[in-house]
């Protein structure tokens, strides 16, 4: 049993093409069960699937017998009508416990746009609690979410990744705080107000 990552993350692909890839929430529940439905017609052939879609990522976790990729890429290019040679370059394909690791620090916040973000712990549960939901997910993806859950949460309870900033305008207040000493905080508060 082969368990796969295709994905795309904000480190090599620019936003425009993660915005064309990004599902919305209702959009991997209907091909959950989609895919349910027609698991034998439909590609990606796989035993289990769980899509994690952020604005930051999207990665698909499938199991199988044999590796599945060009079926998950093929997969991924039709479902947001993208081309094929946009994805040239800046899709990734992990494997052989390559896909393990890359789960635990997404969901540490060790590869999010602000390190130890908390949000992505909360994504990557809601995404496992969205394949629960469809029954897309087995044995084998259920132990890996299940894993990298607890070694996020280990991650924000043990180690100093919960003290960074939590979002792109929190780093960018203490920027602005470390810069200009002696701003007013209502200056650097204007500049939070879009954080709510």
């Amino acid at each position: 049993m082969h368990i796969h990552c295709l994905g795309v993350n904000h480190q090599i692909a620019e936003l425009s093409l993660r915005e064309k890839l990004a599902f919305a929430e209702e959009e991997i529940q209907e091909f959950y069960f989609n895919w349910r439905q027609n698991k034998e017609q439909s590609a990606p052939q796989v035993d289990e699937i769980l899509i994690l879609s952020t604005c930051n990522r999207v990665e698909i976790y499938a199991t199988a017998e044999n590796w599945k990729f060009a079926q998950l890429e093929d997969f991924l290019c039709t479902n947001r009508k993208v081309p094929p040679s946009e994805l040239i370059g800046y899709v990734y394909r992990l494997g052989d416990d390559e896909e393990i690791d890359r789960l635990c620090r997404v969901g540490s916040g060790l590869y999010s746009l602000v390190l130890g973000e908390p949000q992505i712990l909360g994504q990557v549960a809601r995404s496992f609690q969205l394949a629960q939901e469809q029954d897309v997910v087995g044995p084998v993806l259920s132990r890996l979410l299940q894993t990298a859950l607890h070694v996020g949460k280990r991650a924000r309870n043990e180690t100093a990744i919960s003290q960074s900033p939590t979002s792109i305008a929190s780093a960018a207040i203490r920027l602005v705080e470390d810069l200009i000493p002696g701003l007013p905080a209502a200056s650097i508060g204007i500049l939070g107000a879009g954080e709510m």
